[in-house]
Parts: C-alpha cells; structure tokens; sequence
C-alpha cells in the first residue's frame, strides 16, 4: 500500500499564481501544518495495515487518522477560503488590513509607521532646542 506523497505547498502555490497572489508567510505556514497532518494520517493508515495489530492500538489508529484528516480537511479549506476571499474581492480585511496575497499590505503599514517616527513628542522637542 504505498500511496504517491501529494505536496499541498505546491498545489496552493500553483493555486495562487493562477490567481496572480502569492502566499504570506502565515498561509505557508497553515499549508505546511495541514501537510504534517496529511503525512500523520498517512502515517496511521499504513501502521493499520500492519499484520497483529492489536484491537487497542488499531482503535487509537483509527482515531488519530480521522483526527489528522479532520484538521487537514480543516486547515486547506481555511487556505482555499483565503484565496478565494482576496480573489473576489481584492483583498480580505483581517487584523492586519486587506489581505491582497502579496505582501503589499505589510508594506504600506511599514511605510506608514516610518513617516510617523520623526513626530513622537521626543523629536518635536529635540527640533524645538535645535
């Protein structure tokens, strides 16, 4: 029972190109954790398939295999979700401002951090003794 690996980072790479995004760093990090639990699960189908297993160990297989598919399931539906809301509508408003899938939110924010430095109450005093 060997069953082909499937990459999930490269098939939601490929999924937000075709879109014209790219992945943060947050939704690469969601793809690998649901890779972890499809490589779990896989894990536990092919330790069920091992001759003399016990009806206790293969119970608690059975369990953490539809555990680790649950959060699979879970965890690419959340990613898909996310490309699809910043596809449709330009961007998704999270915590962090629109989600565009390119980084660009990340940026403005920085930049606008930076314009704002120089007018914290110890600059404008520094100007006013210069």
């Amino acid at each position: 029972m060997s069953a082909e690996r499937v990459d999930l980072a490269e098939i939601f790479t490929a999924k937000a190109a075709e879109l014209g995004m790219q992945l943060d760093a947050d939704d690469l990090e969601v793809v690998r954790r649901a890779q972890q639990a499809a490589d779990a699960a896989d894990r536990c189908a092919r330790d069920l398939a091992t001759p003399g297993l016990s009806t206790t160990g293969a119970r608690s297989l059975m369990a953490e295999q539809r555990a680790q598919s649950l959060a699979q399931t879970k965890l690419m539906a959340d990613v898909d979700r996310r490309l699809g809301v910043a596809a449709a509508q330009g961007g998704a408003r999270g915590i962090r401002g629109t989600y565009t899938g390119d980084g660009s939110q990340n940026q403005t924010r920085d930049s606008e951090r930076a314009n704002r430095r120089g007018e914290t109450r110890q600059s404008r005093t520094a100007a006013r003794r210069a």
